[in-house]
C-alpha cells in the first residue's frame, strides 16, 4: 500500500513538472499544445475518479 501511495506521488510530481514546462518544450505547436493540454485534463480527471 505505502509503495503504491509513493508510486503515485512520484507520477504526479513528474507529471506537473512536465506539464509546467510544456510551454517552453512546445510554443511553436499550439494545435500539438492543446491536444497534449486536453490529455492531461482527462489522465487528471482519471486520476481523480480511481483515488
Amino acid at each position: 500500500m505505502t509503495l503504491i501511495l509513493i508510486l503515485i506521488i512520484i507520477a504526479l510530481v513528474a507529471y506537473y513538472y512536465y506539464r509546467k514546462n510544456l510551454p517552453a518544450i512546445d510554443a511553436n505547436s499550439n494545435d500539438k499544445f492543446a491536444q497534449i493540454q486536453q490529455t492531461n485534463r482527462t489522465l487528471a480527471s482519471f486520476l481523480k475518479n480511481e483515488l
